[in-house]
Order: structure tokens, then sequence, then C-alpha cells
């Protein structure tokens, strides 16, 4: 289902609970998490910027960071809407692997929690909510989101 979230964004939500994988992260398989969960997320396409450098997470210790993010949210036109936002950046550990922040100023589509009025990126060491963009991710991201033909590389 979706649903429209914060400054006429297209907000991703309800349905099952997603399983943990180490996969390769994909655009399609960031979507399709996203639109499963029950929380409500937003898909970004930009780069983050870090105003200090992201903290490293220890083991049952996660932290966050602040950054900002710039580039277009996905609406109902595309990836159509203007972006710049602070959001934060919530790193967390699997047991002895930690999750890295990703790299500021690389293109990437970013799937954004909402909460408490901001926005969330989350990274585990075996689960990315950031992946990053390459040749045909748009047109594979549209034909999922608008007409349900979700394929994965």
């Amino acid at each position: 289902m979706i649903r429209l979230g914060a400054v006429a964004l297209i907000a991703l939500a309800a349905g099952q609970a997603h399983a943990l994988s180490c996969l390769r992260p994909d655009v399609v398989s960031l979507y399709e998490q996203a639109r499963d969960s029950e929380d409500v997320y937003s898909i970004v396409k930009g780069r983050l910027s870090y105003p200090t450098p992201p903290k490293l997470p220890k083991p049952d210790l996660p932290t966050e960071s602040p950054a900002i993010l710039s580039g277009f949210a996905l609406g109902a036109d595309g990836l159509t809407v203007p972006f710049e936002r602070e959001v934060t950046v919530s790193l967390t550990c699997l047991g002895p692997w930690c999750a890295e922040a990703p790299t500021a100023g690389v293109e990437g589509y970013i799937a954004l929690r909402h909460h408490q009025g901001g926005y969330i990126l989350d990274q585990s060491a075996c689960h990315a909510n950031a992946v990053l963009a390459e040749p045909g991710d748009d047109q594979r991201l549209l034909a999922c989101h608008r007409d349900d033909r979700c394929l994965r590389k």
C-alpha cells in the first residue's frame, strides 16, 4: 500500500516485516522492503554529506550521526520531488560485524524511515537502506513503483 508522506513525498508502508538478509542490496529489493514494512518510508535518490565524521558503532551499542541528504524523492511522477534535509544515520552491529555509514558525495538510493517528524537511515551489518545508483535503476524502480513489475538484478 502506498501512502502520501510529508512534503508530498510518497511514503511506503504496511504489510509484513521483512527478514534480515545479507544478499547484495538492489534498488528494487530496497523499495520492496520499505513498501512491505510496518514503518513508513520515503525513497530518495541523492547524496549524503556529513557535518562531522559519522560515529562508528560498537557491538551492542548503536550510534547516530547527523547527515544532510540532497536529491529527489520518489513521488507520483517518479523521482521528481526535491529533497534537502537533515537526516539521522543510525549504525548498528550484528554480533562482531558492524555497519558503515554510506560514503559522502556518492549518489545512491536511500530508504528513510519516518520517525517523530524526522528521517532515519538505518544501517546494520547485514541490512542496508542505502544502495549505490547504477545505470537502469531509475527505470526498474519506477516499473516496480508504478506497475508492480519488480525486477531485481
